[in-house]
């Protein structure tokens, strides 16, 4: 491995900070509206899409029928399944909108996305980085995703989050993700050096001195916790 805990665990922080101030929170809140309702504003949706670069995959004009399909769908998420469950979920939210020529292939990261701005406790963003980051491995879109759920299970990052998520309550970002945290840190390690530097998006601008200092220190806290976790012992072994 070629960065240290902290090195890993800062720059995922700031990064999920940034995206939260940006448009994540915005995102969420609409999202949660819709499940309300159930029924995702379609411009929403759009924008989300967008923003997080898989809107090629959903065709024009057909947002209101990919919000069907997967209001529909959810209705089979169980809270405290495992991931490797949850993520059959997600595939069939993919295999059908492809059926039905409301995405262009398979969209797995669109649907696992999506998915967490309507369910973000204990579930996670399928990327191909983040993917390559825990090793993950197959010669389809479908393979490498359940691979992908079934890798963080056996390392347990559900056990992380939890122990994040009592460090995070009693700090002044309570509003921030251990999802999102770690979702941040695997893209970090699958990016090839060359394309990827410590953005930190936000932290120069976004965040003011008190909150930079805090993310510091937040951060060192949570490397501490990340050094004792099993998901980080299982990833020296990658």
């Amino acid at each position: 491995m070629q960065y240290d805990s902290f090195d890993l665990v800062h720059a995922a922080l700031v990064e999920h900070y940034a995206n939260w101030k940006s448009h994540d929170a915005k995102f969420l809140a609409s999202f949660k509206d819709g499940l309300k309702r159930n029924q995702i504003d379609s411009v929403s949706l759009r924008n989300f899409t967008s923003q997080y670069g898989v809107g090629w995959h959903l065709e024009r004009d057909r947002e209101k029928e990919y919000s069907e399909i997967i209001l529909q769908k959810l209705a089979e998420w169980r809270a405290k399944s495992s991931l490797t469950e949850k993520c059959r979920v997600v595939c069939g939210i993919s295999r059908e909108a492809q059926a039905k020529a409301v995405t262009n292939c398979f969209a797995a990261s669109l649907a696992s996305k999506t998915v967490w701005f309507l369910k973000p406790d204990n579930w996670t963003m399928y990327d191909n980085f983040a993917a390559n980051g825990i090793g993950a491995h197959g010669n389809k879109s479908e393979i490498k995703m359940n691979n992908f759920y079934e890798r963080l299970d056996a390392f347990e990052v559900s056990a992380l989050w939890e122990s994040y998520r009592k460090t995070l309550t009693t700090s002044s970002f309570r509003f921030l993700w251990p999802e999102r945290i770690t979702d941040k840190l695997l893209m970090v390690l699958g990016r090839p050096l060359r394309q990827f530097t410590f953005r930190f998006q936000g932290y120069g601008s976004a965040a003011n001195p008190e909150d930079r200092e805090a993310l510091l220190s937040l951060a060192t806290e949570l490397a501490k916790i990340t050094n004792g976790s099993q998901f980080w012992n299982k990833l020296q072994e990658i």
